[in-house]
């Protein structure tokens, strides 16, 4: 009694911060690409709907006074059940005049009337809000935005619309019918919009005013049922995004086509995810220069001429650090030529690469080549290469590959021949960690064979630095066992490589002080 006593005296400035800490929670931020429920987990879920907020509340009615008349315990919002009306009332009155952050997401069995009853209640405060995620099924959805569609929001700086599950509230494994005309979002009128998530909706891109000149942060996904929709807008909407920095867009089984040209167009953007489209690249007759930063393409690519127009492309990205170059399906009209220099890529740190074309193992070592990759840290291989046309025999195609001072990382996600392994290895002086995530070797034997460098000053491992070897599915049996037993040892003793893990034997050995040089 006598504690709380002297806790009830202590002024509410101090208990406010005391309250924050104790209610604070852990930034759960998920893939803005989970299919059919985006943002679950990354929104803040409402104080009035946290156990600890109700918990606090019933300690005594001084602590519950301070719960009450606290504005900014009152304005994240979230409504998605019928007795959330009530706390939605509380809410909007105790949060004052703060701006809101409201989440409306339709669960099954609420009909109109409770979505009605939300919109009237939401719409006077809609001018406070500057996060607003919506996502209803189709019908819900259009008549929660015509509910609003003279509601200006002046504060808006979020807007995130998804389309989720059918009438019944009931989620699919694919996408589900594209909201097509959509009425005009909030009067025209968001001042300061600056972020737009539009999932499995499609605007009518020039009518719609929404204020695209000045978003930063765009994220799209799609299905296949209109694609020429998407086609006809890609190029205007990218012309008029002059603010753009970070593009999210995935479609659905590659079924729309961009230019890689109009992604370059946006002079502001930094940050590219494009995924599930048919990307083409043309040869450009003017120099290209772009501050993109991470640029993730995993779709089909379509390239008018060699790949050496898409390499051509990326000596324009003076700033970019991270790559992703991935494809299931490429379609080239010539083939790669000899290798050329090329002065580009000198910032990128991370590289993953993967081409499911008979020109993949061919393009490997041009990209490797090509550019002085200086600062590369990790290189990701992300499809196979583990037939013997793979292999790189001709001496001076493996002379031109460009020495990877700074490689620490070495990763592969399927088979990939041993001699393209240790050519990598040759030239990464610092490489660390080899992460043989595929099932390429089915005994340990195999794997140190390929680690055994004939060339190397020193009898041993490849890559002087190496310190951690991951094969999760390599068997350790028998006289193999006692092989890698041994190698280890010995590499152990060298101070080379502490830690071998195989298939549910992880094996760690760490060198003493002593043995260390």
């Amino acid at each position: 009694m006598a504690v709380m006593g002297h806790i009830s005296t202590l002024p509410t400035e101090i208990m406010l911060d005391v309250f924050d800490d104790v209610l604070v929670e852990p930034n759960n931020k998920s893939s803005p690409f989970v299919p059919n429920v985006p943002w679950k987990g990354s929104e803040p879920t409402p104080f009035y709907a946290r156990r600890r907020f109700q918990d606090l509340r019933l300690a005594c009615r001084a602590w519950n006074n301070i719960f009450q008349t606290t504005s900014s315990f009152w304005n994240i919002i979230s409504v998605d059940q019928k007795e959330n009306l009530h706390s939605l009332r509380l809410a909007l009155e105790r949060s004052g005049d703060l701006n809101l952050f409201v989440t409306l997401r339709y669960t099954r069995g609420l009909g109109e009337s409770w979505l009605s009853e939300v919109a009237t209640m939401l719409e006077p405060h809609l001018r406070r809000c500057q996060t607003m995620e919506v996502l209803l099924p189709p019908a819900r959805m259009f008549y929660i935005l015509d509910h609003w569609i003279h509601t200006s929001v002046p504060r808006l700086r979020s807007l995130r619309l998804s389309v989720v599950g059918d009438e019944e509230g009931l989620l699919h494994s694919r996408p589900m019918k594209l909201i097509t005309k959509l009425p005009p979002l909030f009067g025209n009128h968001m001042p300061v919009l600056s972020e737009a998530w539009l999932f499995y909706i499609s605007l009518d891109w020039k009518g719609s005013q929404v204020p695209f000149s000045m978003l930063r942060s765009l994220n799209i996904i799609h299905d296949d049922t209109d694609p020429p929709l998407y086609e006809k807008a890609s190029g205007r909407l990218l012309l008029e995004c002059h603010s753009l920095e970070e593009l999210r867009w995935m479609g659905w089984r590659n079924a729309t086509t961009v230019s890689f040209i109009d992604i370059l167009g946006s002079q502001s953007l930094s940050d590219v995810m494009i995924q599930n489209l048919k990307v083409t690249f043309h040869p450009s007759t003017s120099d290209l220069s772009s501050k993109i930063k991470i640029l993730d393409l995993d779709c089909d690519f379509v390239v008018d001429g060699s790949l050496d127009v898409v390499f051509d492309m990326l000596v324009g990205l003076k700033a970019l650090e991270s790559l992703t170059f991935d494809s299931d399906n490429l379609q080239v009209s010539a083939s790669l030529g000899h290798v050329r220099k090329r002065d580009g890529l000198a910032r990128l740190t991370y590289l993953r690469f993967g081409l499911e074309h008979d020109q993949f193992s061919l393009a490997l070592s041009h990209i490797l080549s090509s550019f002085p990759l200086s600062n590369l840290q990790t290189l990701e291989l992300s499809r196979g290469l583990d037939e013997e046309s793979d292999r790189w025999t001709d001496a001076e195609q493996i002379s031109e590959l460009s020495v990877l001072p700074a490689l620490e990382s070495l990763v592969t996600t399927w088979s990939i021949v041993s001699d393209i392994l240790i050519e990598i290895m040759r030239r990464a002086p610092r490489l660390e960690t080899l992460d043989l995530d595929y099932e390429g070797y089915a005994l340990f034997a195999e794997l140190l064979e390929t680690l055994e460098d004939p060339k190397a000053d020193r009898d041993g491992i490849l890559a002087p630095s190496l310190s951690k070897i991951n094969c999760i599915y390599c068997i350790a049996m028998n006289e193999e066992y006692a092989r890698m037993l041994d190698k280890r040892k010995l590499w152990a003793s060298e101070g080379r490589c502490q830690e071998i893990n195989a298939r549910s034997d992880p094996l760690v050995t760490r060198p003493s002080a002593s043995q260390v040089t």
